[in-house]
């Protein structure tokens, strides 16, 4: 039955597909894919080894990049900075955070915990001055159109539009490591010469590394302290250090296109080295070894296993009720589960916050279909529908940081685990399936064999639009769209990200038409 899924789904596949027949000889490949491995390895392209993190090696990465049409990447930077007003507005709306989660927090202890936070410091009538984000919001190509004649440039018709799969609000990674690809695949042309398959002046060079760190340093600048420190939450072994490391540098930088003379401190703890060295002032000044935190930047805490321990529970609340700049806010956190997601796709939802009707247009076209599984019958005709035709949905529970979705078979199981119990299954939300056009390109590993040349495998995309947002009280002060991540992956692989090593780097070749192939 399954076998059979799996073949229909890929019959619904269609191709943006600009280099497949392009024929590069054998042993010039093998040449260019070490050199480009040589090249990301001496340009800090790098991430550490799960086996051995005090051993390093390149990222994984595609060969070509991959052919995106200019219009919807254009599209997507523009609704980002919609997207991060109508997120940090949903964010201090109290009764909004409530009702959407009600369901979810009864059998979710996770998010219940991170309810429990922000209720606490409700009460306590602890409200933050600056609000800082940093966001990315992903997307994949959807085709809108079963017949297409592709000898017609793709402005000619819209056969494709972007449908966003998810708001990242907390330890939105790769921004570092990402702003290396552009130059990466012009490199590889070069190499290429007259054999490259595409025009490197065509590959998008809007990284988003600078402009992260600029939103950085002027949260950094409105907090008002410049002997005070930035604070980077980390885990004790992260395989991804370089990517953030990569953040700091265009945060100095930042600062000194703002005029601050003083160097700024980054420090990188665990949720332990601050619940043993930090405290907070009598005016909630967050005290760590000494120096004053202006802003509190987590790169973990998103997981159960990332609050796992009471230690760690009291530290992140010990955050939440200090002065601090969180990036983001416990409340937030909240925002960006995927229930909100789906309440923020019901009708009258993003018009609640967003008065501009060109601004709701946007942000509206990208919604894929989005469906609640909470007790009742909307609930009940919602599994049905799964269940009827699984190949068209996806299951996606209240969690973040990649492979947790349920394709398939497994949604199935579990759509029938749960048929009986109402309140287990409100902690999850139905997704309508998104059929991206499939691209052939080479994936690059550490691991492959220097001798055997690559072989094309057949992947999709997912673009990431990165973007800062600061608000002083209710006043916008920083509002940017700063560049993008792509993120390419077989399509034998329903989830999964870089790190785990399912997904690998890319960039966007802005593409108009066949015409334009090079």
């Amino acid at each position: 039955m399954f076998r059979n899924m799996a073949a229909e789904t890929l019959k619904n596949y269609r191709k943006l597909d600009i280099f497949a027949k392009h024929k590069i000889p054998p042993t010039l490949l093998n040449e260019v894919v070490e050199s480009a491995k040589d090249w990301a390895i001496s340009h800090g392209l790098v991430m550490k080894f799960k086996e051995n993190p005090a051993l390093s090696k390149h990222a994984p990465f595609v060969l070509f990049p991959s052919p995106f049409p200019t219009y919807l990447y254009n599209e997507a930077f523009q609704v980002q900075k919609d997207f991060q007003t109508l997120f940090h507005r949903a964010s201090l709306d109290h009764e909004f955070i409530k009702d959407s989660l009600k369901s979810v927090i009864i059998h979710d202890e996770f998010t219940k915990l991170q309810y429990d936070l922000y209720e606490i410091v409700r009460q306590e009538g602890i409200k933050p001055k600056i609000y800082f984000d940093i966001a990315r919001s992903d997307y994949m190509i959807d085709q809108v159109k079963t017949e297409y004649d592709s000898s017609k440039p793709l402005t000619e018709e819209r056969p494709y539009e972007i449908k966003q799969i998810e708001m990242n609000m907390i330890a939105a990674s790769f921004s570092g490591l990402s702003s290396s690809m552009p130059s990466l695949h012009r490199y590889i042309a070069s190499e290429l010469e007259e054999h490259s398959p595409f025009n490197k002046e065509k590959v998008s060079m809007r990284v988003p590394i600078n402009g992260l760190g600029e939103g950085m340093a002027q949260a950094f600048e409105l907090y008002g302290n410049e002997n005070a420190v930035v604070l980077f939450i980390i885990e004790t072994i992260d395989l991804n250090r370089f990517d953030q490391k990569q953040l700091t540098y265009a945060f100095h930088e930042g600062c000194q296109k703002l005029g601050l003379k003083k160097r700024v401190r980054c420090l990188f703890r665990t949720f332990e080295q601050v619940a043993q060295n930090g405290k907070l002032d009598g005016d909630r000044r967050l005290i760590l070894e000494n120096k004053e935190v202006a802003i509190t930047y987590f790169r973990t805490g998103y997981t159960p296993c990332g609050l796992s321990t009471e230690e760690r529970i009291g530290c992140r609340l010990m955050m939440e009720r200090s002065r601090s700049i969180k990036c983001p806010t416990i409340a937030m956190q909240l925002i960006n589960t995927k229930k909100v997601q789906q309440v923020l796709a019901k009708p009258g939802m993003v018009e609640k916050f967003i008065h501009d009707e060109n601004a709701v247009r946007r942000i509206r076209k990208t919604f894929a279909g989005l469906y609640s599984l909470d007790e009742g019958s909307e609930g009940d005709e919602a599994a049905k529908m799964a269940l009827s035709d699984p190949t068209k949905y996806i299951l996606k529970p209240q969690r973040e940081g990649g492979g947790n979705n349920l394709y398939d078979e497994e949604m199935i199981n579990e759509l029938k685990r749960v048929s009986d119990k109402p309140e287990e299954r409100s902690q999850y939300i139905l997704m309508e399936r998104i059929r991206p056009p499939v691209v052939h390109n080479y994936l690059i590993h550490h691991d492959m064999n220097k001798e055997t040349p690559p072989v094309l495998d057949e992947t999709i995309a997912e673009l990431g639009i990165f973007g800062v947002h600061i608000s002083v009280e209710n006043e916008e002060v920083v509002n940017e769209s700063a560049g993008h991540l792509l993120r390419t992956k077989s399509i034998h692989h329903n989830d999964g990200g870089v790190v785990s090593g399912l997904a690998v780097l890319d960039t966007p070749y802005l593409y108009d038409g066949e015409s334009e192939q090079k």
